[in-house]
């Protein structure tokens, strides 16, 4: 007997986008048992999708809300949720084949707490297991490396947003999406798979439950800030999200590094002179995110004794 799903998506001023990744789970998806839940974080939507979600009325519960945060949608849409299974995908994605199946199949085993995917580009291939570096492998058994582009299973590090389900006792059990991340929320699946992970659940990377991430320009958690501080915010998530971690994980100061190389150290800022500001941006990030860590409180965000009144 098949299990029933609850696809929650999360949405923030996308228009069609939203409406596609919406009309391939009501009009193309097969598997039989789900329901669509849409957070919808948008003040307005143009007329077209406006009557686009008039029309899908009937077959998805449309949630319209006035806060801005991915991680408290998910918690949202958790608590709605009346599937035994969880499965949050983007509002920017075309999901292939037999996706909703895939996530289901791998929940026949009772250690899978949560279930992942290729997440590729417009275009883009799975790669085959004989074209992965098996450098790849020594670093994923260090917990130190993850790749969404696979045709092979295995069990994953974490689960990628866009993509990603999880048994909802499970969520609950470890508190739901911590809702301190904010901005565009970099880390925050990472830090809830870690969670799960360390309950002894395994999440499984599932190369039939595939789907193509637009990774649309506009739109969504995406800042208006100036570049500097939109680069700050993220540098304070990804400290916060490691500093969630007990002990600090060893490759903490190599994923900083790396960032710093990739946000600061850039042509562009190396012919404007910019360097030294984009540094001074990047300290206040982590300064921020290690604050946010000192004062994160261990209780749940989320109980199986909550109840949503929407």
């Amino acid at each position: 007997m098949s299990i029933e799903l609850s696809v929650v998506i999360p949405t923030l001023n996308r228009e069609e986008s939203l409406c596609a990744t919406i009309e391939h789970f009501v009009s193309r998806e097969t598997y039989d048992r789900f329901e669509v839940i849409v957070i919808d974080q948008t003040a307005s939507h143009s007329a077209e999708t406006e009557r686009y979600l008039a029309s899908a009325a009937s077959r998805i519960r449309l949630v319209r809300v006035d806060y801005r945060s991915l991680p408290r949608a998910r918690n949202h849409g958790v608590r709605l949720a009346a599937g035994e299974v969880v499965v949050f995908v983007d509002d920017d994605v075309i999901p292939t084949d037999g996706f909703l199946a895939a996530h289901a199949a791998a929940y026949a085993d009772p250690t899978i707490g949560g279930v992942t995917g290729p997440a590729v580009s417009p275009g883009a291939a799975l790669v085959p297991m004989d074209r992965v570096p098996a450098e790849f492998w020594s670093a994923l058994e260090r917990r130190g490396a993850m790749r969404f582009d696979l045709d092979v299973a295995f069990d994953a590090r974490w689960a990628v947003g866009c993509n990603m389900s999880f048994r909802r006792e499970s969520i609950l059990a470890v508190g739901g999406f911590d809702e301190r991340f904010f901005d565009v929320a970099t880390g925050e699946d990472a830090e809830f798979s870690h969670r799960l992970i360390q309950t002894g659940a395994r999440i499984r990377y599932e190369p039939c439950a595939a789907l193509v991430h637009l990774q649309q320009p506009s739109g969504g958690c995406k800042s208006t800030a100036a570049v500097d501080r939109r680069m700050m915010n993220a540098t304070a998530n990804i400290v916060y999200q490691h500093s969630r971690q007990r002990p600090m994980p060893r490759h903490f100061w190599p994923t900083l590094a790396r960032h710093f190389r990739r946000d600061v150290l850039t042509r562009r800022r190396l012919a404007t002179g910019a360097i030294v500001p984009g540094a001074w941006w990047f300290a206040r990030g982590v300064a921020k995110g290690l604050v946010l860590g000192r004062k994160a409180s261990v209780l749940p965000l989320l109980r199986a004794s909550d109840v949503d009144a929407s």
